[in-house]
């Protein structure tokens, strides 16, 4: 046991990291022009590897999910568009949403360099944090947590319903979010979070296969 507790702290360690040097690599990255065409003209001839024409703004919000206790926090990554005033606001290209869901022993911030990477492409990227973040796994290593809640397989998914709750009301009520194109969002995670992007969407799991592949 303690071999395996061993392994997962140098495995952590190395993972921070690598972490810290993606998020040096990212605040050098050169900053980027504002421009005035929608983002789905923008981006039609972009490289999707090299950071795209937007500057970008990052929020951090909250919202609630009745499985959680409190104010969860969630960052939203907007690119600066600049739209005609003039015209009228149907007619001006919205914003098409990202939301990720990271893995698990993870945080919102484990992915900052990609969220900020689509930002610059004309996404708005929403990253909610799920309750099984890195804080709580090194403390349950270090032995001063109490094991992992399987109830974060339910409140995952819910978390991405509530963001998205959260973020309609706010189109409603707050400039600079009326923009966000919400009735077609694209979804996407790391590791636990794939399960998440899977399980948001409807997906079931397969208990004649979970028995016949996991048996012991």
């Amino acid at each position: 046991m303690q071999q395996i507790l061993q392994e997962y702290q140098r495995f952590f360690a190395d993972r921070e990291s690598l972490l810290t040097q993606l998020r040096t690599l990212s605040r050098n990255e050169p900053s980027t022009r504002l421009l005035t065409q929608p983002a789905s003209q923008a981006t039609r001839q972009a490289r999707p590897e090299q950071a795209g024409p937007y500057t970008w703004k990052q929020e951090t919000l909250t919202f609630q999910n009745p499985l959680r206790e409190g104010d969860i926090p969630f960052d939203v990554y907007q690119p600066q568009i600049q739209r005609q005033s003039s015209h009228p606001k149907n007619t001006i290209a919205s914003t098409p949403v990202i939301v990720f869901s990271h893995g698990v022993a993870s945080g919102r911030s484990a992915f900052l360099y990609l969220a900020q990477h689509l930002a610059s492409h004309g996404y708005a990227v929403v990253v909610p944090q799920h309750y099984d973040d890195n804080r709580k796994y090194f403390q349950f290593l270090a032995g001063l947590e109490t094991p992992p809640n399987p109830i974060t397989l339910i409140s995952r998914p819910q978390d991405i319903s509530y963001v998205l709750d959260e973020l309609e009301q706010l189109s409603q009520t707050r400039q600079g979010y009326d923009s966000l194109d919400l009735d077609n969002v694209g979804v996407l995670g790391h590791s636990l979070g794939g399960f998440t992007v899977l399980a948001a969407a409807g997906a079931e799991l397969n208990f004649d296969e979970v028995e016949q592949n996991c048996s012991i």
